[in-house]
């Protein structure tokens, strides 16, 4: 039987913080602890908002030109019409976080802990928004 080979893999980031351990082709952690108290997801912390990020092509620097928040929903999958791609366009249409309706799903939870549960229309001249609820 041939031996394998451990090696330490993982983001060079995180190398020397996190014991990342590679055997064939499973990649796990090891020595990791998880309890009933240890939160895994924090959704109000994972929140992502629609956010317009310019970049100067001109400039050899790596920031961002600017980064501008769109609306205030919480929300996902962003889309406009694609007969718009490249050109100027007025409105988009995103899955949006409604905390205030409720969400039927079974065990009453999404297994990534978020939910998407409305559909969003944003109107980017004016920046108003009108949000349309399935249930």
């Amino acid at each position: 039987m041939r031996q394998m080979e451990e090696r330490a893999v993982g983001p060079k980031s995180l190398r020397g913080l996190i014991p990342w351990v590679q055997v064939g082709l499973a990649v796990a952690l090891s020595a990791c602890t998880v309890t009933s108290q240890t939160p895994l997801f924090k959704p109000e912390e994972a929140a992502s908002f629609l956010t317009r990020w310019t970049v100067d092509m001109n400039s050899n620097d790596s920031a961002f030109e600017s980064r501008e928040r769109l609306t205030s929903l919480i929300g996902e999958f962003p889309r406009i019409d694609d007969r718009y791609a490249t050109l100027p366009y007025r409105h988009g249409w995103m899955l949006v976080q409604d905390m205030a309706r409720p969400f039927d799903i079974p065990g009453g939870k999404s297994a990534g802990g978020m939910m998407m549960n409305t559909l969003a229309r944003l109107d980017h001249a004016t920046g108003q928004s009108d949000a349309w609820w399935a249930g």
